[in-house]
């Protein structure tokens, strides 16, 4: 028995077994990168397909109506391209042979930037649905926007978004988490394994 000899055959196990290892992770983390991406890509066209009813009914609503279904849609639109042009930057197909951590470091970053405008938009507009439908109801009954603002009920309208509101962004935030919390932690989970060898 030649002790350099099983020295040397256990050092070149280890060293395949760790290479083989760091392959299997890199792999699993891009698998989670692409999942996470494809999920925000259909979150990106479900905010579109709400929102196209939206600008077709602008296109046939009168007066004050049509400038409250346009707002409405610029506002959706406004966050979809902030959220597309982060998209945009991330990688959709990843080279296994060329990950390295700082790479999926980076789209988790961009991924956790797009929720965040996600986040941001919700605490701007979740408040605001509630006097904007109520808006658009008055004005569907023939009333203009002047009647509308001066009608002392449109206070009420506005404390109930705020009251609504609190409620919804956890709603919002618990689907989120949902949708790619899972993902997210386990892909933060596997960077940290890559990082630490």
């Amino acid at each position: 028995m030649n002790l350099e000899n099983e020295w040397s055959n256990l050092g070149t196990a280890l060293a395949t077994q760790h290479e083989a290892y760091g392959t299997t992770l890199r792999k699993e983390s891009t698998g989670l990168v692409e999942k996470l991406i494809h999920t925000l890509k259909i979150k990106m066209l479900w905010i579109r397909i709400i929102n196209v009813p939206i600008l077709i009914s602008a296109l046939w609503a009168e007066k004050e109506m049509k400038y409250v279904l346009l707002a409405i849609f610029l506002a959706y639109e406004g966050a979809r391209a902030l959220s597309l042009r982060k998209i945009k930057q991330m990688a959709s197909k990843i080279d296994y042979t060329a990950v390295t951590s700082s790479l999926l470091q980076h789209q988790l970053d961009l991924i956790q930037q797009v929720l965040q405008i996600e986040r941001i938009w919700g605490f701007l507009f979740i408040p605001i649905a509630t006097p904007a439908g109520y808006i658009a109801s008055q004005l569907l009954w023939k009333r203009n926007l002047s009647s509308v603002l001066q009608d002392t009920t449109i206070l009420w309208v506005v404390l109930a978004g705020i009251v609504i509101a609190i409620p919804a962004w956890y709603l919002t935030k618990v689907m989120n988490k949902v949708a790619v919390g899972d993902d997210i932690k386990s892909l933060s989970e596997k960077i940290a394994q890559l990082q630490g060898g």
